[in-house]
């Protein structure tokens, strides 16, 4: 599934046809500081308490800048 303004951004989520009901797991790979994609995702699924949203980014440590209202993502 690729969320639309993201670009080549991919999410890829274990979920069924609606997230904010289903577990998901989504995998972003080099943020570079840019959370839009984690963002978008996070729009997605609402508060949905089964899915993570996992960054992995070896660029920097921008784990000051992503939002994380709800407790379920993860800066790596």
């Amino acid at each position: 599934h690729r969320l639309k303004g993201i670009g080549e951004r991919r999410m890829k989520a274990a979920a069924e046809t609606d997230p904010k009901k289903h577990a998901c797991l989504v995998y972003s790979i080099g943020s570079n500081g840019n959370f839009l994609f984690e963002d978008s995702v996070r729009t997605e699924i609402g508060e949905n308490p089964g899915c993570e949203i996992h960054t992995f980014d070896p660029t920097g440590d921008f784990s000051r800048r992503m939002k994380n209202p709800y407790g379920n993502s993860y800066y790596h």
